[in-house]
């Protein structure tokens, strides 16, 4: 089990540095062998503006939707394609905020060198805001994907290769995780969460590995944008 708890060198503050610069930089203090995973999730911190957690305090006032599975609890705030339309198999779409646009734009400017699809910022269509609350959680899973999409002629929709996600507020325990399925909690290793601390992972990251939230301590709000896949607007899957 592994915790990363590095500090970004100043030089790379407002910047991005792949998991193998972090461990590098980690490396002068203790050995330890750079993971398979390391090309595959890339790190920045960024400076948040000042009203954005007042901003997103008001829209979960007016726009949420609540997750009642034990496995999975959180209320959430969409804005793109919403996210519990296309899981019943429909495709409802919700005006992108222009702050929350701002911060989509400029986390693809940090991360678009690294991204191994010829996509812009609006391509990531669906945004979510995760909201979790004191014991509130999120069992480890694979964002649905090309191949969870293919099991069934029922999923009509995918996500993209590469996921970007934000930490607004983090929780005091640093709980977000990843793991490998076949190896389970002796793979897992935590990322260390600030206000500010972005992240991207694509590759085998995304797709074989699982992530995960343990119960949370106090309050934790995260944003996460993604590209949504129609896999065949025939199928019923109108507007």
């Amino acid at each position: 089990m592994c915790k990363l708890s590095w500090i970004v060198p100043l030089h790379l503050v407002l910047g991005v540095c792949s998991l193998n610069a972090c461990i590098t930089e980690k490396m002068a203090h203790e050995s330890i062998e750079s993971p398979s995973y390391a090309s595959h999730l890339f790190i920045a911190q960024i400076n948040l503006p000042e009203t954005l957690l007042e901003n997103i305090r008001t829209l979960s006032e007016e726009i949420k939707h609540s997750w009642p599975d034990a496995k999975y609890y959180r209320e959430t705030i969409d804005f793109g394609k919403v996210f519990p339309a296309l899981e019943e198999g429909s495709l409802f779409e919700r005006p992108i905020p222009g702050f929350i646009g701002e911060i989509r734009d400029q986390l693809f400017e940090h991360f678009k060198s690294q991204i191994n699809e010829d996509i812009s910022a609006e391509s990531y269509d669906n945004c979510i805001i995760s909201i979790y609350k004191f014991g509130n959680g999120i069992a480890p899973h694979i964002d649905r994907n090309f191949e969870w999409a293919n099991k069934s002629s029922n999923r009509k929709y995918y996500f993209g290769e590469s996921i970007i996600g934000l930490i607004v507020e983090p929780d005091t325990l640093q709980n977000l995780f990843f793991e490998n399925p076949t190896e389970g909690e002796k793979s897992r290793f935590y990322l260390d969460e600030k206000p500010g601390t972005a992240f991207m992972f694509q590759d085998s990251l995304r797709n074989e590995w699982k992530h995960g939230l343990l119960p949370i301590e106090r309050e934790r709000i995260s944003m996460t944008f993604r590209r949504v896949i129609v896999k065949d607007s025939t199928l019923g899957f109108g507007s």
